[in-house]
């Protein structure tokens, strides 16, 4: 899928299922994750950073969520959470998970 416009298509990274504290994150919370992964840019996105496989934190009630009947519209049929969003509705880049 290539947006149109400034539009971008993040992957939504899922939160932990247990926090470092040993909190576990219930099914309704991991939906509202604020960092998501870079899939594909517009051709209009200015932000030259806002590159595939940059992690961001985005806006999530800005968001528009990707969907093909019942399932999520993914590139590779995994379940993924995909949203279409505004470049505005980039917060920030966040570091890598790992980093």
């Amino acid at each position: 899928m290539q947006p149109l416009g400034n539009n971008i298509l993040i992957e939504v990274e899922d939160f932990e299922e247990k926090t470092k504290s040993g909190l576990i994150i219930t099914e309704s919370w991991k939906d509202l994750s604020p960092f998501g992964i870079i899939k594909s840019v517009g051709p209009d996105v200015i932000e030259k950073r806002l590159q595939p496989g940059t992690r961001v934190v985005y806006a999530r009630y800005g968001a528009v969520q990707i969907f093909e009947g019942s399932k999520l519209l993914t590139e590779d049929s995994a379940e993924k959470k995909l949203r279409l969003i505004k470049e505005q509705h980039v917060l920030a880049i966040a570091e890598a998970k790992n980093g």
